[in-house]
């Protein structure tokens, strides 16, 4: 294995762990269950390992940590708003999570520019 291969897994390995330990605290918390880890965050995960493996690392940490964030904000909108349950916190976590994605791309093509120029 190359050393840049290495490197680039280490740096995927903090926001996996980040977003590992929101989720247990939400599964704690009974806030999500694992179907909705399975449908959810795996499938972000997965995404952020494929584009790990291509080099895009910047892409694949913005979009776990902005999906880590996501979920952080709808389980305080719930929290919230309890007495009137409605699915803003959803809505914001999908906001996010665009953003983050949206982000993410963006964060990649200018890193790539850095160092190609």
């Amino acid at each position: 294995m190359s050393r840049n291969f290495k490197k680039r897994i280490v740096f995927f390995i903090v926001p996996t762990l980040i977003l590992m330990v929101i989720l247990y605290l939400m599964f704690f918390l009974k806030y999500i269950d694992i179907s909705v880890i399975l449908a959810i965050y795996l499938p972000i995960w997965i995404i952020g390992v494929i584009a790990t493996l291509l080099g895009k690392v910047v892409f694949a940490n913005v979009t776990i940590i902005f999906a880590g964030i996501g979920l952080i904000s709808e389980y305080l909108v719930h929290t919230f708003n309890k007495s009137h349950p409605n699915m803003s916190g959803a809505f914001l976590n999908s906001l996010i999570l665009l953003v983050g994605l949206i982000l993410g791309v963006a964060l990649q093509i200018l890193s790539n520019k850095k160092y190609t120029s």
